[in-house]
Parts: C-alpha cells; sequence; structure tokens
C-alpha cells in the first residue's frame, strides 16, 4: 500500500501533505537538502511541518528514492 492511498483510507488531508513533499523534493532536488526554515519559507507553517511531515516524507520516499535504493 503506498503512502498517499493509506492517508486516503485515513481520511486525512491529502493535499497539505502532497504540496509539503513536493516543496521537499523541490528542497533536494535544488540544494540536497531541507530544513524546517526552508519549508517556512514556502508558506508552511510550524503546525503543519509537525502534522504533515511524516506523511509528506512517506510520498516523497516513493517518488524520489535515495541514491542506491531500489524501488519494489
Amino acid at each position: 500500500m503506498t503512502a498517499l492511498r493509506k492517508m486516503k483510507d485515513e481520511d486525512e488531508p491529502i493535499h497539505v501533505a502532497v504540496r509539503m513533499a513536493e516543496a521537499i523534493i523541490e528542497c533536494l532536488e535544488i540544494t540536497g537538502h531541507c530544513r524546517i526554515l526552508d519549508m517556512e519559507a514556502k508558506g508552511f507553517s510550524r503546525d503543519e511541518l509537525a502534522r504533515y511531515w511524516p506523511h509528506a516524507m512517506k510520498i516523497v520516499e516513493e517518488k524520489r528514492p535515495r541514491p542506491g535504493q531500489r524501488l519494489h
């Protein structure tokens, strides 16, 4: 089950996590890292980061595997 499917099943508002995942990927591609300040600069609040970061990171891992990581 993908992270996105799991979130839908749990009735989580996925739009914030998806937007956050896209922002994380953008940061990683530009600078190689993603910090809280980077995400705040993109308009995410600390509350949103605390709530949606785990879901967003699952989406990021599915869309952008780490170097050397194999896709299932």
